[in-house]
């Protein structure tokens, strides 16, 4: 069976265009590769130009016995992983980053695994002074403003 396709040529590049500029940036993920069937997931900020089969981003595999860490992997080895029941990683078309990879890494420490959890990526940005890149969901929490209703008198007996 042949590897599945995680990146296309367009993404390629702008992991390669990252890489050019170094992993000490705060990237925002380009690629979210995940076990359709389990918690492992894998987001790749970028691809070192002299050997673009070397990735770097937050790593979370189960199988190994430390929690989520930023750090470099290979692309061939992730392509022969199998996920949980057996079944190939898979590339998360829907994911839509809106935070450089340090939010991501301080919220999957909390939680133990990587989470596109809005509003744990929302606090965690919050208290990291980082603002999203983009607009947010509706779902994200919003601060209230308005002041609170006034309170009725107590009345004596």
């Amino acid at each position: 069976m042949k590897p599945p396709v995680f990146l296309p040529k367009e993404l390629r590049a702008r992991l390669i265009a990252n890489g050019e500029q170094g992993h000490e940036l705060d990237h925002v993920p380009v690629v979210k590769i995940m076990d359709p069937l389990g918690p492992g997931a894998w987001l790749i900020t970028e691809l070192r130009p002299d050997d673009p089969d070397v990735f770097y981003g937050l790593i979370f595999d189960p199988s190994e016995e430390r929690g989520p860490c930023l750090g470099y992997d290979r692309l061939s080895v992730l392509q022969a992983k199998k996920g949980t029941m057996g079944e190939p990683l898979e590339r998360d078309a829907q994911f839509a980053p809106r935070y450089p990879v340090s939010v991501y890494k301080v919220a999957a420490r909390i939680i133990g695994r990587v989470s596109e959890d809005i509003e744990t990526l929302y606090l965690v940005a919050t208290n990291l002074g980082i603002r999203p890149v983009g607009p947010l969901p509706n779902s994200a929490p919003k601060r209230n403003r308005a002041k609170p209703p006034a309170r009725k008198p107590r009345s004596t007996p």
